[in-house]
């Protein structure tokens, strides 16, 4: 960029005449950036659409994250030590945060969108299919669309892998962060999603509860178990009402002090087994009441 004098990072698409689509895309991608100003959210510059014989070609401008890596390979290859990654994470939050209180649902949060410069600081980018909240119209999300699925399976949110046009709220990147979160803890993801088809992949994240962090790192103590199984509760209900939430427990974990979560109950449970498995409980009670009855 001339004026001022410096090198941004560029984003651009060509489109054919008639297909515009992807346009409102990039312009609502840099709406919502343009909507944020934190410092670990990269910061769009300028925006516009250049039209030729070829069609059009929309482009925004953006800072630049020298020599970036995402946030997971990072922390690898600095090896850096579990407080240090958790507080790169605390920054992630805390940018989420602020997208979320000027009401930007990022609906793709993972670790190659969450660049590490050399300097050691991260920023969140891509906002391509954020759901801007308190809009009516329903071209300004492309967040969930009934027809398509949107998002990276290993970080989709239960809710959004029921693909039934419901948009997903902020809750969704509270599963998502905890989905990195896991990451960062035990080296691996909490869903062994590989070599599965969409379907069953997709009932897996809807139904399929995650082992403990601390199975694959005996070492990690029991609070960041309880937080990382809590952002990836499968109810929205039951998960952390909001990113706050889960950097503050975080925060209370660092400090030794209690958290506001709690590992779920054995009725709770008892009731999730209950609603994933409804056809096998209601048959397993006939043929016990039957048991029953013949006995008596």
């Amino acid at each position: 960029q001339d004026e001022p004098r410096r090198a941004v990072a560029l984003k651009l698409v060509r489109t054919l005449p008639g297909l515009e689509r992807d346009d409102r895309s990039l312009a609502r991608e840099a709406a919502a950036m343009a909507r944020l100003q934190h410092p670990h959210v990269a910061q769009v510059f300028a925006a516009g659409t250049l039209a030729d014989a070829g069609g059009n070609l929309a482009w925004f401008a953006m800072e630049l994250v020298p020599e970036a890596r995402d946030l997971t390979r990072f922390c690898r290859e600095r090896a850096l030590p579990l407080g240090e990654r958790l507080a790169l994470f605390e920054d992630v939050c805390h940018a989420v945060q602020h997208g979320h209180q000027r009401g930007v649902v990022h609906c793709d949060l993972k670790p190659e969108n969450l660049l590490v410069d050399a300097a050691g600081v991260v920023r969140v980018i891509d906002f391509g299919i954020a759901r801007l909240l308190g809009r009516e119209s329903s071209a300004d999300t492309l967040c969930l669309e009934p027809e398509a699925l949107r998002g990276t399976l290993a970080y989709l949110s239960p809710e959004q892998a029921r693909i039934d046009g419901v948009p997903p709220d902020t809750r969704a990147d509270v599963y998502a962060l905890g989905v990195v979160l896991y990451e960062l803890l035990a080296g691996v993801r909490p869903l062994a999603l590989e070599g599965l088809g969409l379907a069953e992949a997709l009932r897996v994240v809807r139904e399929v509860e995650p082992p403990p962090p601390s199975r694959h790192r005996p070492e990690l103590a029991p609070a960041l178990d309880t937080i990382a199984l809590h952002a990836l509760r499968k109810d929205p209900e039951q998960r952390y009402a909001s990113v706050a939430e889960l950097a503050e427990d975080l925060r209370r974990a660092r400090e030794h002090r209690p958290l506001a979560a709690r590992p779920p109950t054995r009725l709770e449970r008892t009731r999730l087994f209950v609603r994933r498995h409804r056809v096998l409980v209601a048959a397993t009670a006939t043929v016990c009441l039957s048991l029953a009855g013949a006995a008596a």
